[in-house]
């Protein structure tokens, strides 16, 4: 440890000489990383994002910048500003916008998770883009006022087949949160015949009526 501190002071002072020497940028993220040095590393990562010679190199140290926030130090909003500012630079990166589908989900800010998801779905597999589609009329359905909004995704979802008997629960389960009764009814009828057996099915039938 005390090598490791003697190392961190030798490379700020290089970077005092010349203030965007990669050689110390790196070994000082190394260097923070190894003495689990989070805030300090955080630190660093916002002075690299300053000092970076591409936007290529801006957004990558901002996404290492996100990762601590959220990881390491639990700073959410920060993490947050960070990989938006990934998005500036790079609009259809699909590892920032999961990402910030899961942050806005920890900061209950739905509105934007929402928005995030809508963002991801066209960059996606549809395997994938199925499940955001999903979360995303979960997200409206917790926003104030945003009963609209998910009621015309969840019947989007509804009519974009197949489905698995799951999903169709899942998707009955949201229209039932936004109380759309009629929508959860009319799923649920659609999971019976799917279901794999006769108990499955009488189950189905029971929760429809």
């Amino acid at each position: 440890l005390h090598d490791a501190t003697q190392a961190i002071e030798a490379y700020k002072g290089v970077l005092e000489l010349d203030r965007v020497s990669e050689d110390a940028i790196a070994t000082l993220e190394q260097l923070y990383r190894q003495t689990e040095r989070y805030e300090e590393l955080a630190n660093h990562l916002k002075y690299a994002v300053a000092n970076a010679k591409s936007d290529e190199d801006r957004s990558e140290f901002n996404r290492r910048l996100a990762e601590v926030m959220a990881d390491h130090l639990g700073n959410v909003e920060e993490a947050i500003s960070s990989w938006n500012a990934v998005l500036k630079t790079e609009p259809r990166r699909t590892d920032a916008l999961r990402a910030l589908i899961a942050l806005y989900g920890r900061a209950e800010n739905w509105a934007e998770q929402a928005e995030a998801a809508k963002r991801l779905i066209p960059l996606v597999q549809p395997a994938e883009g199925k499940v955001v589609r999903f979360a995303r009329m979960e997200a409206w359905a917790k926003v104030e006022g945003g009963r609209p909004e998910a009621l015309l995704i969840g019947r989007e979802i509804l009519s974009a087949a197949p489905h698995t008997p799951e999903e169709l629960l899942k998707l009955a389960d949201l229209f039932e949160v936004v109380e759309s009764w009629d929508d959860a009814a009319k799923t649920i009828d659609r999971s019976v015949e799917l279901q794999p057996s006769i108990d499955d099915r009488l189950k189905a039938l029971r929760r429809s009526a």
